[in-house]
């Protein structure tokens, strides 16, 4: 019996499902169709798994080998639950490391040739638009909180927004075109490339 082996474990697997792109960042298989949820209800679920996993830790009788992992698993995920709690998770904006950033630059890390990458590439990027959507609506309810970012940052981020989605030089067209792709899998990455860089600029405004 390893307890806090199997608790890891699910906990993996279940942040997977319930964060795709933070399963492609960690090289996890299988979720790179898929976008991440960033309502606020995203963000409450993931806090949820995190509150259920660090109980089961707390409660769980760990062997001599796995006490470093236990303690581990229980600061990040105590950490994490503080930031949620305070608002500082669903109300963070930055120019470094936020989801804006992390919706945009996961496409840097997924491959680009094959009829299943281009696939991928294809899903993901036509989800983006509810993507930034979900977070706006985050944002927002933060903001009712009294959570917001500094107005530096704001603008910062903006800017982002707008030379991301540059006429002729926008990020996902450059993306589409280093497929390589050709005939219907071209197309509609064509659409879901025009799809996300006008979601991206629409979130800039």
């Amino acid at each position: 019996m390893n307890p806090i082996r199997d608790i890891a474990d699910r906990y993996v697997e279940q942040a997977a499902q319930l964060d795709p792109v933070g399963a492609t960042s960690a090289g996890l298989t299988g979720f790179d169709h898929l976008m991440t949820d960033l309502t606020t209800a995203g963000f409450a679920a993931r806090a949820a798994l995190d509150r259920a996993t660090l109980a089961e830790l707390e409660q769980a009788v760990a062997a001599d080998d796995e006490q470093v992992a236990r303690q581990a698993m229980i600061e990040r995920l105590t950490i994490a639950g503080q930031l949620y709690e305070s608002g500082a998770t669903t109300s963070e904006l930055n120019v470094i490391a936020s989801w804006l950033q992390s919706v945009r630059q996961i496409f840097d890390l997924m491959p680009v040739e094959g009829a299943g990458a281009q696939s991928n590439l294809a899903a993901r990027m036509a989800a983006v638009p509810g993507a930034y959507r979900g977070l706006r609506s985050t944002y927002a309810d933060a903001a009712a909180q009294g959570c917001v970012a500094s107005r530096r940052q704001v603008a910062a981020c903006a800017k982002q927004c707008a030379d991301w989605s540059a006429a002729g030089a926008d990020f996902y067209g450059g993306l589409v075109d280093r497929t390589g792709a050709t005939g219907a899998i071209r197309a509609e990455l064509d659409r879901a490339a025009a799809a996300a860089t006008a979601a991206t600029a629409e979130f800039g405004r």
